[in-house]
């Protein structure tokens, strides 16, 4: 059970948690902060707490679609362990309705998580991330969420819910890393994963427009830095 909860808290550091892609809107057109050109690539290296590297991810936009009333863009992403082998692979989808971004929040499980459970019954629900069409300093964000329930043979086995709350933009700062300079938007928010017992973290991240994270902290509940991202290779 440890490893399920290392597993997914690791994915969603590693993803540089998606949830902070945000879109600036225009009516009811829509803007996005990351790159809308089918093939643009984006590297995070993940570091520990040493700056030692604990594994990278690669992002790559595969299908980019206007829509009678927005957008809609999806995302394959890589992941590699610390010793650069393949873990895995996921898609993340993204939309744009009516001025409204959204973040399907169940697309943050990671490929490793569900494959340990794919002899059970698995269940996922989720409730997915809006953002705002404006951000500003001070601004608070929505909440998101997704559960899994595993059962085997009819019985449930475990019941787990991970929640990102108390989102609020708390700055805009220049960023440099070794795919250049970028000029974000700094988001902090709290991360709560509950089953038999609950687990706390806490996390920033900074974005950047069309461009997407570009860096992401994350810190236990005493905040003790746990670990980061940085954005090493960006291709539109």
């Amino acid at each position: 059970m440890k490893t399920f909860f290392k597993s997914l808290s690791r994915q969603m550091m590693l993803t540089g948690f998606l949830v902070f892609l945000a879109m600036a809107m225009m009516g009811q057109d829509c803007e996005t902060y990351y790159p809308t050109s089918e093939g643009a690539l984006l590297e995070l290296t993940n570091y520990d707490r040493k700056d030692k590297v604990s594994g990278r991810t690669v992002q790559k936009i595969t299908n980019v679609s206007q829509t009678g009333n927005g957008l809609t863009m999806d995302m394959e992403i890589e992941m590699y362990d610390d010793k650069d082998e393949f873990i895995g692979k996921s898609e993340v989808s993204m939309r744009c309705e009516a001025g409204v971004f959204y973040l399907d929040m169940e697309q943050f499980l990671s490929p490793e998580t569900m494959e340990a459970y794919k002899e059970m019954d698995v269940t996922v629900t989720s409730e997915d991330l809006p953002v705002p069409s404006e951000l500003a300093v001070g601004k608070k964000l929505d909440d998101g969420s997704v559960t899994v329930k595993i059962a085997n043979e009819g019985m449930q086995i475990m019941t787990m819910t991970t929640t990102i709350k108390n989102r609020e933009v708390v700055g805009q700062e220049t960023v440099t890393t070794p795919a250049g300079s970028f000029d974000c938007y700094k988001i902090a928010y709290d991360i709560e994963t509950a089953t038999i017992m609950k687990i706390s973290m806490k996390g920033v991240d900074w974005f950047a427009k069309g461009v997407g994270t570009v860096k992401s902290e994350s810190y236990n509940k005493k905040d003790k830095l746990l670990g980061y991202s940085l954005l090493t290779k960006f291709e539109k």
